[in-house]
């Protein structure tokens, strides 16, 4: 059984989570040119197809081989270098560690409980850079005119909504043709009421705690009639670089939402992968707090919302929350209100058990 020396493998073993076996160039030691020039030769040895030391990588003279790939029996470097004689048959293994046999210094050695003390929890938390209205993509005021337009019966209120930018979906399920006060003095005036869209969702995109979107309003979603529609505010861009091959725990988002009256709760609450909604549902039951804004926690480090994730699915752009909300009063002008939203992901690294 051989012994290979500290000083030559002193970066050969990565205990750090992810890491791999492998010999990274070293300062390259030459023989005694007077007591043994016979031995000098290139320190560059290119890996061979059984896992040698990769092409280009210098390894110490001492342990360098001569002509087929290992020192003859016998010889040996100078007299001058007899400290650093060892025997240098070191064959290896198929992934390029050493061959069975071989030890390698004590100190050195790793075992399994030290790689997984190397292979801690990581957390990360990033805010959004991104948020829609599933239902709506126009503006507060082309959305504000619909109430003018006149009509007789609700489809008379589809095509104004869609022009304002409502979906023909949402439009054609949820807008509605209601009395009005006449302008000209007059009665029995119906103007047209549209479905309950989430305005300005950008607002969503504010600092956590801080009160006020990034432009000062927050994602607002009035509802002045209980018209059935509810629109979903879609929340992505986390930004995240989770390392490939990291075994995802726990993904939870804090959201900081408000509520101009008390009768604004969760209709639905839902995780986004590759942009479409699944997994476990997470609506709460309680009502969003009335006139301040206050964080509420969706998931934790070991909620994966019974899904399976890879790093790739959560570094996407397109993964998410999506929240719903809804009324639980039919009269009345409640808005519910979202400022900020951040995702964290908890996770092991790749290569950890």
């Amino acid at each position: 059984m051989s012994t290979v020396s500290a000083s030559l493998l002193a970066t050969a073993v990565d205990v750090s989570c992810g890491g791999s076996n492998s010999f990274p160039p070293t300062a390259s030691d030459s023989f005694d040119s007077n007591s043994d020039a016979s031995a000098r030769f290139d320190a560059r040895q290119d890996a061979t197809s059984n896992g040698g030391p990769e092409g280009g990588t210098t390894l110490d003279a001492s342990q360098q081989s001569v002509g087929d790939g290992g020192r003859e029996e016998g010889e040996t470097a100078s007299d001058s270098d007899a400290s650093a004689r060892f025997d240098a048959r070191q064959d290896a293994t198929s992934d390029g560690g050493p061959e069975g046999g071989t030890t390698l210094d004590a100190s050195l050695e790793t075992s399994a409980d030290d790689v997984a003390a190397s292979c801690f929890v990581q957390t990360v938390t990033s805010g959004a850079s991104a948020a829609q209205s599933t239902g709506y993509a126009g503006t507060w005021e082309a959305y504000g005119a619909l109430a003018n337009v006149a009509c007789t019966a609700a489809a008379d209120c589809v095509s104004s909504c869609v022009a304002a930018g409502g979906t023909p979906a949402s439009c054609s399920e949820a807008s509605q043709c209601v009395e009005a006060t006449c302008t000209d003095g007059g009665s029995s005036c119906f103007t047209c009421a549209p479905p309950s869209y989430w305005l300005d969702p950008s607002g969503a995109l504010g600092q956590p705690n801080s009160g006020a979107g990034l432009f000062g309003a927050p994602a607002d979603d009035p509802q002045d009639n209980d018209n059935g529609y509810r629109d979903t505010l879609e929340i992505t861009g986390f930004g995240m670089s989770i390392p490939a091959g990291s075994s995802i725990l726990g993904i939870a988002f804090q959201v900081d939402r408000s509520a101009t009256d008390d009768q604004a709760s969760d209709e639905s609450v839902r995780v986004l992968k590759t942009g479409q909604a699944v997994g476990v549902e997470h609506a709460r039951s309680d009502t969003w707090p009335l006139g301040v804004f206050a964080p509420v926690v969706y998931g934790d480090a070991n909620d994966t919302w019974g899904v399976s994730w890879t790093s790739a699915d959560v570094n996407d752009p397109d993964f998410g929350i999506a929240i719903t909300p809804q009324y639980l009063s039919s009269s009345g002008a409640d808005h519910a209100l979202i400022d900020s939203v951040q995702a964290t992901i908890v996770y092991t690294p790749p290569g950890c058990p």
